[in-house]
């Protein structure tokens, strides 16, 4: 990295050597660690920090190497040795600190000890600023329904913390406030397009300002779907930042999953920023596990989540997150299970995804696509559901045999496979026996709902 310059006016040597107290950071005796933050006291992302040798009043000598605050505004240097060094915090465009752009702290240690060095910004926490994207494809046309995500920056300009989901309109483009602060935009190519290089992601890192907007762009330079795609638009997200379930989800209290066990809320928790189904026996050996449903339905959408369940060598469970028919009636009206684990493989790999074709002749068997996942359901996976009226997309992104992987079930002028009816989706963690000696969790970090607009 280059190393950069700084014009500092110095009133006097001694005012470079400014000791912070020690805090409650990681390395705090091992090195230089503290927190970015604004003046209502919140962590500040993505802020460059810059650390020099100096000499014993502080002033700079040798660049060593640099980070960024993480999503919390925390950073820290590995400092094993102590010695004397120089701070520098780099605010981000827009904000300052108390004495300007730079704050530039100087301090000594011994080895196995340390510091901590704050920097407070003078912006507020609902400062905010609009990011303005677009996508367009080689001849310059705007591409619709590409899907962008959103991540804050933290050390090393790397992505700490998914925020959410956007999607451009009819025109390619698409403008979100954001607070202040620095963040990665990554553009996901649609089917059968790519980015520059043949890439199936784009990168695009920006900071905010308050009240100002910035802009991104991203170049589609080849596949089918230049110059056109599908349109979704966010209505439902659930980061489970909580301590409770929300009022937007029904949690079952029934008969378990095909009369085995039980199903009860108390088996569903939230903590720690996930949802937390357990399955287990209660005191009279009875596998007691949990599921619910969203509230709100709809025909056709997206649906992304991030999702992990254990393993399970008592092949008494089964980890599923799926859409049904808000009608009630399955077969008639379809099933779409876009996360199966099935219960017939311990280790959850591979996992599935099942299309449950709708159909009206209950004499004749089940009619399903069978899409087999080649990875480690027990790590996390993201997984996405795009469903329109012409066909059924489903893509896994995680650790695997492959790290992506799409799969597209088609309708047939033939035969009704794509379901045309509200659905509403749901999260089980399925029962396949009355009794297990195992416990069992189902975890997801997220879930999203788009409704589709053509």
């Amino acid at each position: 990295m280059a190393r950069r310059r700084y014009v500092f006016i110095t009133l006097f040597a001694a005012a470079l050597l400014l000791m912070t107290p020690s805090g409650a950071i990681a390395n705090e005796s091992n090195g230089i660690g503290g927190k970015v933050s604004n003046l209502d006291a919140v962590g500040r992302s993505g802020v460059s920090i810059d650390l020099f040798e100096a000499d014993q009043n502080g002033n700079r000598l040798n660049y060593l190497r640099s980070t960024r605050s993480d999503g919390s505004g925390a950073y820290s240097f590995d400092i094993p040795n102590g010695g004397c060094y120089s701070v520098v915090m780099i605010a981000p465009d827009g904000d300052r600190f108390a004495s300007g752009k730079y704050r530039q702290v100087g301090t000594c240690f011994s080895r196995g000890s340390g510091t901590r060095i704050d920097g407070q910004l003078q912006s507020r926490a609902n400062d905010k600023g609009t990011y303005r994207t677009t996508v367009v494809n080689a001849a310059g046309s705007g591409v619709k329904g590409v899907q962008v995500d959103l991540f804050r920056m933290g050390a090393d300009n790397s992505k700490s913390g998914f925020l959410y989901s956007i999607y451009t309109q009819a025109d390619g483009t698409y403008q979100s406030q954001l607070n202040v602060g620095c963040y990665i935009a990554t553009g996901v190519a649609p089917a059968g397009s790519t980015f520059s290089g043949n890439k199936r992601y784009q990168n695009d890192s920006f900071c905010l300002e308050s009240g100002r907007t910035t802009t991104g762009s991203f170049t589609l330079s080849s596949g089918a779907n230049n110059g056109g795609g599908t349109c979704f638009r966010q209505v439902f997200r659930d980061d489970f930042n909580g301590s409770s379930l929300g009022s937007q989800w029904t949690p079952y209290n029934s008969v378990g999953n095909a009369g085995y066990g039980l199903r009860r809320p108390s088996a569903i928790s939230v903590r720690d920023g996930k949802l937390i189904m357990t399955a287990k026996n209660n005191s009279d050996g009875v596998l007691v596990s949990g599921g619910m449903s969203l509230k709100q339905s709809q025909t056709y959408g997206r649906y992304r989540f991030r999702v992990r369940t254990d393993a399970d060598y008592n092949k008494a469970t089964s980890g599923v997150i799926l859409t049904w028919p808000a009608s009630g009636n399955q077969p008639r009206d379809g099933e779409n299970n876009m996360y199966e684990t099935g219960w017939g493989d311990p280790s959850r790999k591979p996992f599935f995804s099942y299309i449950h074709e709708p159909f009206q002749d209950t004499n004749r068997p089940t009619q399903q696509a069978w899409l087999p996942h080649y990875a480690d359901g027990t790590q996390w996976q993201i997984m996405t559901m795009e469903w329109t009226p012409d066909q059924i997309r489903i893509v896994r992104e995680g650790p695997g045999d492959q790290n992506w992987k799409e799969y597209v079930v088609k309708e047939r002028s033939d035969d009704n496979v794509i379901p045309d009816v509200d659905h509403f989706v749901a999260i089980q963690l399925d029962n396949w026996k009355h009794s297990s000696s195992n416990t069992v969790r189902m975890e997801v970090d997220w879930i999203e709902v788009s409704e589709y607009c053509g």
